[in-house]
């Protein structure tokens, strides 16, 4: 299945990459299959481009990169998301099977979230 992942213009994550550079962070190369942390949903993307557009929208991510992506193994639609940046808070948000509430927001509109995933643009 092909999903849109936005990216920097370096094609590293986008929201993790706003305030640190951490082990949260992966670079997205063409052709080349990334696997998602063990203990976390996985990687954010969206079945229709236009619910990238949105997201890169209203986020004022106007200089990132919208890249198509073929994903892998079972999709999760998750309930909620972290809604921090800096890996202390994705790391609260994955510390309990309900996730920390001080950093968790419903996700974006058709977000759903795969394990593996190659850029293929």
């Amino acid at each position: 299945m092909i999903c849109y992942k936005i990216v920097t213009k370096d094609r590293k994550s986008v929201m993790a990459t706003r305030y640190v550079d951490g082990k949260y962070v992966q670079k997205y190369l063409v052709g080349a299959r990334v696997r998602a942390m063990d203990h976390t949903m996985g990687f954010m993307v969206f079945p229709k481009r236009k619910d990238a557009e949105y997201f890169r929208n209203i986020h004022s991510l106007d200089n990132c990169l919208i890249i198509q992506v073929r994903v892998f193994g079972d999709c999760i639609v998750p309930n909620y998301i972290s809604c921090g940046v800096l890996e202390r808070s994705i790391k609260e948000f994955y510390s309990s099977i309900e996730g920390y509430e001080l950093y968790k927001i419903i996700p974006p509109r058709g977000t759903v979230c795969y394990k593996e995933l190659e850029a293929i643009n």
